[in-house]
C-alpha cells in the first residue's frame, strides 16, 4: 500500500517526471535486486531468471557486487560453448566488466550512458552498496510517462491560451491599445494537431 501511494503521488508531478532520478524509478519497481551467489551454478541461475520473469542477475561475491549474468552470457558462454550448466558456476560465464551508477544519477544521464554502452541492464549503487537495477525496459516506460505529461501541460496551456484570447477578442483588456507587444499563441486542436497565430494587441484583430 506504501508503495502505491508513493507512486501516485510521483506520477501526479510533472516536476518529478522532468527532473527525474534513478531513486525515483527504484521506488516505483515493486521487485527488489534478484541476485545469485558467484559460485552458483549456470542451471540454477537459469531457473531463477525464469522464476523471477527478468532477464538477468546481479553476482554477488561476499557482499560485493562482482559482476552480472544475462540470457546472453548464458546463450554465447555456456549453450554456444557446449558447457554443462550443472556443473558451470555463473563466476565462470558472467560480465565481470559492467558499468554501475550512483542512486542521484540523472534517468537522462543513465539513459544515455545505457545507449551508448547498449547494454539492458544498469545496476545502481548507493555508497558503494547494490541497491537496485534499471533496466531498459524502466527506462523506456518512464520516457512514455514523460511524454504524457508533456501533452498534458501542452493541452492545458493551449486551454489557456484560447481563455486569453476571448477574452481579448470580447475587449476586457482595458489598455489594450496602449500595448505594442505581439503574442504568438500556439493552439492545439483536438486531433493533436497544432497551428500558431501572432496577435498584435495594439492593432484591430478582427473587423
Amino acid at each position: 500500500m506504501e508503495i502505491a501511494e508513493k507512486s501516485i503521488s510521483r506520477v501526479d508531478s510533472a516536476v518529478d517526471v522532468l527532473s527525474g532520478k534513478l531513486k525515483d524509478i527504484l521506488a516505483q519497481k515493486e521487485k527488489g535486486v534478484i541476485q545469485v551467489d558467484s559460485d552458483c551454478i549456470v542451471v540454477e541461475a537459469a531457473r531463477k531468471m525464469r522464476d523471477n520473469k527478468v532477464g538477468a542477475l546481479m553476482v554477488l561475491e561476499n557482499g560485493e557486487l562482482v559482476g552480472i549474468f544475462t540470457e546472453r552470457d548464458l546463450m554465447s558462454r555456456v549453450v554456444a560453448e557446449r558447457l554443462d550448466p550443472e556443473t558451470v558456476k555463473v563466476s565462470a560465464a558472467m560480465t565481470s566488466s559492467i558499468a554501475t551508477v550512483p542512486l542521484e544519477t540523472p534517468i537522462r544521464e543513465a539513459a544515455n550512458l545505457m545507449s551508448q554502452n547498449r547494454i539492458r541492464h544498469l545496476p545502481v549503487l548507493q555508497d558503494g552498496k547494490l541497491c537496485g537495477v534499471i533496466s531498459a525496459g524502466d527506462i523506456f516506460a518512464w520516457k512514455l510517462r514523460e511524454q504524457e505529461f508533456t501533452l498534458h501541460y501542452f493541452k492545458m496551456g493551449s486551454c489557456a491560451a484560447l481563455f486569453l484570447l476571448e477574452i481579448f477578442l470580447r475587449g476586457n483588456f482595458a489598455n489594450r491599445n496602449s500595448l505594442s507587444t505581439s503574442w504568438r499563441i500556439i493552439f492545439l486542436k483536438p486531433d493533436n494537431q497544432y497551428f500558431i497565430t501572432d496577435i498584435f494587441p495594439s492593432r484591430p484583430v478582427c473587423s
